[in-house]
């Protein structure tokens, strides 16, 4: 697991043009944020705030949002209730740990006192007030949503860049997949290869929302026992 992050973080180094990582955050730091959440976080999510305590991936179409609040912006341990304060449908079951740079969060399934084998999917939670069937599953796992996601963004680039052939070499993109047109069709590919457990390979909140009461049937909620 911590090959497949250094993998996805070298690419992101290798074009700091489009990337802005932060310092790793550090143990005892996570330790206060797991305490403060009351949430175990799983090692992949543990392993990317080590890496990075906050950024700004993919020309902002990915931010990972630092753990701790500062005034005016809201870290990890708080962003969920700010949300929720601000009329976002945020499961109890969602940590949202940042946004597309869209206008939609992004979060993972972390029930509390949930089994450490529980599934802790990628959660998309649109910008829908009203309507129970709000968010999309976007990876069944934090590190194939991210290596999914950074891929069909590096994609768009100009096929010129010399940094994008860097990244898409880094991350053994085939070439099949460099010289299409990064539509959605392309983009269910690449979901269809990097995350067959995904329960869809387009997901859209907006035409294929779900709601809370259908992640919990496929996921675990927070009623669930250790």
């Amino acid at each position: 697991m911590a090959e497949q992050l250094e993998a996805l973080a070298a690419a992101w180094r290798a074009d700091p043009s489009k990337n802005q990582l932060g310092p790793g955050a550090t143990e005892a730091a996570m330790s206060l944020a797991e305490a403060m959440l009351h949430r175990r976080f799983p090692r992949a999510l543990r392993d990317l705030y080590l890496q990075t305590d906050g950024c700004a991936l993919l020309e902002g179409n990915l931010n990972i949002t630092p753990l701790a609040t500062v005034p005016g912006t809201p870290g990890l341990v708080d962003l969920s209730d700010e949300l929720r304060g601000n009329g976002w449908a945020v499961p109890n079951e969602l940590l949202v740990f940042g946004d597309d740079g869209q206008g939609n969060q992004l979060g993972i399934w972390l029930p509390s006192g949930t089994r450490d084998d529980l599934p802790n999917p990628i959660v998309m939670l649109g910008q829908i007030f009203g309507r129970a069937e709000c968010m999309a599953v976007f990876g069944s796992e934090l590190l194939r949503f991210l290596r999914s996601w950074t891929i069909y963004y590096t994609l768009l680039d100009d096929a010129t860049d010399a940094h994008r052939r860097r990244v898409l070499d880094l991350l053994g993109v085939p070439a099949g997949w460099r010289d299409r047109e990064p539509d959605d069709a392309l983009r269910a590919e690449i979901l269809r290869s990097n995350d067959p457990d995904l329960p869809t390979h387009d997901p859209d909140p907006y035409v294929r929302g779900v709601s809370a009461q259908h992640l919990r049937i496929l996921y675990g909620g927070s009623e669930t026992v250790r």
